[in-house]
């Protein structure tokens, strides 16, 4: 083998060897990225839940004041209680 083939073929190995190593870059990225959306979605859904529990408080807080405020406008100014 002549001089000229030898290079040619460490150049060729050394591009495949930085390819994978290019490759298994990327590769990892993408893994993150898909783990971080993953911590995204799931910090949302926690929020929502948290959300949706302080929606029952409430509308149960605004029925008890309905109910109230039924109650007194309904009394007779006469009676005491």
């Amino acid at each position: 083998m002549d001089q000229v083939s030898i290079i040619g073929i460490v150049v060729a190995l050394i591009g495949v060897l930085k390819g994978k190593d290019v490759w298994d870059y990327f590769k990892s990225r993408n893994e993150l990225k898909a783990s971080g959306n993953n911590k995204v979605i799931t910090i949302y859904e926690d929020q929502i839940n948290e959300l949706k529990k302080r929606i029952e408080l409430l509308e149960q807080r605004i029925e008890m004041l309905i109910e109230k405020l039924q109650s007194k406008i309904t009394k007779s100014r006469g009676k005491k209680e």
